[in-house]
């Protein structure tokens, strides 16, 4: 784990992400040295440039794979977000190449500064499997190889396994967190960013929210701040070295995709009815959706874990930073 004496330096890949933004201000206002880089594939400029501010944190504009640490840039821990998503309309190779890549480079450089490794796995990884709620020693069930989706599952499971096995080989240090669903300010407004966002934004515009298959599909959904007080977390706790451990929120806000559009569209037109057109899977080709994801979060809740932003209270967060930045 992290160093229990000087200033803990964090190294991030992705750091002008979503999370790795939000990551990196968090963990800059705790004290940590922070640094990262970013090729701006999807990350924002912008918040690289608010983390600039921060005397603490060092950027490098670079490839992950081209990237080479330099003299007296040593981390005590690497926290590997950058990674390519679901991939909805095919490129599933891009996606495999990508993140296998990815975390075979981070594992090497974890290896070589003696640096812990925390890896952002996801919920993605348990796949098509039933046994809900989702527990850290669950079976995975990814679904058919001839469906682009499970691309990236499988290439996060990889990761999983390759870290595992450095482990016992080679003794790498880790820890690996299964993402459930972040959403909140600073996350994109198409379905990189997620469904909170593309909801909103049509809203906004009074246009038609489309719905994939027949919106009954559930998610838990966990608000940034949550999720990156629980990396740190991660990050600090003896109890999750070498542990995989589920990051989420409130199972018991289980919410469909049907009902999270709605909710979006009042919150925004609270006097008009909601317009939304179901949009069939036939349309992206071969597609398997995931019917419920539910995190169990005992093992988290055992290091002190505790969500604090309420789906509801985090919608209309979310809501009211969108329109106050347009």
């Amino acid at each position: 784990m992290l160093p229990d004496r000087g200033t803990p330096h964090v190294f991030i890949t992705g750091v002008a992400g979503f999370i790795g933004s939000a990551l990196a201000q968090h963990l800059l206002g705790a004290g940590f040295k922070v640094s990262g880089l970013d090729n701006f594939s999807y990350g924002s400029r912008e918040q690289v440039q608010n983390l600039l501010k921060y005397p603490e944190f060092q950027f490098f504009e670079a490839d992950l794979e081209a990237f080479t640490f330099p003299r007296g840039c040593k981390p005590d821990a690497i926290v590997h977000l950058a990674s390519l998503k679901i991939p909805r309309y095919g490129n599933a190779l891009n996606t495999l190449q990508h993140n296998t890549a990815g975390v075979e480079r981070v594992c090497q450089w974890s290896l070589e500064h003696q640096a812990h490794l925390l890896f952002t796995s996801t919920s993605d990884v348990y796949g098509l499997s039933t046994v809900i709620p989702f527990h850290e020693e669950s079976p995975t069930a990814i679904g058919n190889p001839a469906v682009p989706r499970w691309s990236y599952a499988l290439s996060k499971l990889y990761g999983e396994h390759l870290i595992h096995a450095l482990a016992e080989a080679k003794g790498l240090r880790f820890t690996i967190a299964r993402l459930f669903g972040t959403y909140g300010p600073g996350q994109r407004y198409d379905w990189w960013g997620g469904p909170q966002g593309v909801f909103l934004r049509l809203a906004a515009a009074g246009e038609t929210l489309e719905v994939h298959g027949d919106g009954q599909q559930t998610r838990c959904f966990i608000y940034i701040s949550d999720t990156v007080k629980a990396l740190q977390l991660l990050l600090e706790h003896p109890a999750a070295k070498g542990q995989i451990v589920n990051v989420g929120a409130f199972p018991d806000e289980e919410i469909s995709m049907l009902n999270l559009a709605k909710m979006l569209w009042t919150s925004i037109r609270p006097n008009e009815e909601a317009r939304i057109k179901l949009v069939p899977y036939s349309q992206f080709g071969r597609y398997e959706d995931v019917q419920r994801r539910v995190p169990d979060l005992q093992k988290i809740s055992a290091m002190g874990f505790l969500p604090e932003v309420r789906l509801n209270e985090g919608l209309m967060r979310l809501r009211d930073y969108y329109l106050s930045t347009r």
